[in-house]
């Protein structure tokens, strides 16, 4: 699943690790004017709300991490299991902390009291379009990222009760597709 971010080189492209909600949105929409030739403006006037979808971990939904926290430093180097970790605006100076970026997403465990980190497995892919090549122009050549197969992704979606089974069945389809995707 490739879900294009805006930062990009000239021969790199790059991929969200969440599915956007504009992008659940466009697949909805595309595959209701597929179905019936049009949309409800309900759908697309704001009145359905459509929220990214992150990681599942473990049956859990996963959150964005948020920034802030600190962790000791040779801890976090190491990528210890467990790395105690406190907020930097508490107020208290820690000593040999550093930010914790290492993880994207968390998933609080509400047994244990405590954040699991986790980062949306990615691939690297080489594209060739021969296709686009013609009188002289070389063959376009570049990498993309992309999420790899076997991810899964929970959303939400508000909408009115009069268009919950349309939306519904779109999403029980086998197939969606997400802009350029395949």
């Amino acid at each position: 699943l490739k879900l294009g971010k805006f930062d990009r080189d000239s021969s790199n492209w790059y991929s969200h690790s969440y599915i956007p909600g504009s992008a659940i949105k466009g697949a909805i929409v595309w595959s209701m004017v597929q179905k019936n030739g049009y949309v409800n403006k309900d759908i697309l006037n704001g009145n359905t709300i459509f929220y990214n979808a992150y990681p599942l971990v473990d049956e859990k939904n996963a959150i964005p991490m948020i920034l802030g926290y600190v962790g000791d430093k040779q801890d976090l180097r190491s990528n210890k299991d467990n790395v105690r970790l406190c907020h930097s605006f508490d107020g208290i100076k820690h000593e040999n902390t550093i930010p914790c970026n290492n993880y994207e997403f968390v998933v609080y465990d509400k047994d244990r009291k405590q954040l699991k980190g986790y980062n949306t497995k990615l691939v690297e892919n080489l594209h060739i379009n021969k296709k686009d090549a013609k009188d002289g122009n070389k063959t376009l050549m570049f990498r993309y990222e992309a999420v790899k197969k076997g991810e899964c992704f929970r959303g939400y979606i508000k909408v009115y009760e009069e268009f919950a089974d349309d939306i519904y069945n779109i999403l029980n389809e086998n197939v969606l597709y997400f802009g350029g995707s395949r």
